[in-house]
């Protein structure tokens, strides 16, 4: 009893020691010393009062394809606000690419799990912004981007990735969240 009481408390210390130091994680595209480059400000918003926690992740396709294991992450926020503003980072420019966001939320007994994504070709030297937005308490979202310049929609729905994929590899539709139910049972020992 003694040993898996100071196991819980020695896990619930380290989470909140990483959670307290690490909030915003930072982008790992890095541009060549010639390659055109395009900037993108995420911004994330939410509905969902009655969740325990928020997170946002935001990564890069430098290609259309979304091929396995090919994301870069751009960054994100570990302990997000129902407003959610990361900082703007590069992004190549002058050919295709795909960006992709997910968000998760925590709720008793169960987690909601929401991505979508994007493609474009950016402009380089543009500026673009990327609105994320959770509704329906966790379950949809969508991602749009624009540019401020113009006020344009510089970005189209890419149903050929899919940010989750659920139980056995299957794809869930971008925009609808995967639901991870939790059973939680209580024993006592003598």
């Amino acid at each position: 009893m003694r040993f898996r009481l100071f196991l819980l408390v020695a896990v619930l210390s380290g989470v909140i020691w990483i959670a307290g130091c690490s909030t915003t994680m930072k982008s790992r595209y890095k541009a060549g010393p010639s390659e055109p480059t395009a900037r993108v400000l995420l911004i994330a918003d939410t509905d969902s009062t009655g969740a325990m926690g928020h997170h946002y992740n935001f990564y890069l396709y430098q290609n259309s394809a979304c091929e396995h294991g090919s994301a870069i992450s751009l960054g994100g926020q570990l302990i997000a606000d129902l407003h959610q503003e990361l900082p703007a980072v590069d992004i190549p420019a002058g050919r295709e690419i795909s960006l992709m966001v997910i968000h998760g939320e925590g709720r008793f007994g169960q987690s909601r799990t929401c991505g979508d994504v994007v493609r474009l070709q950016p402009q380089s030297g543009q500026s673009y912004v990327l609105n994320f937005q959770v509704r329906e308490q966790g379950m949809q979202c969508t991602a749009k981007l624009r540019s401020p310049d113009s006020g344009e929609v510089a970005s189209l729905p890419f149903t050929g990735c899919h940010a989750l994929k659920g139980q056995g590899g299957k794809p869930v539709p971008n925009g609808q969240a995967l639901v991870t139910q939790f059973h939680v049972k209580v024993v006592r020992e003598p």
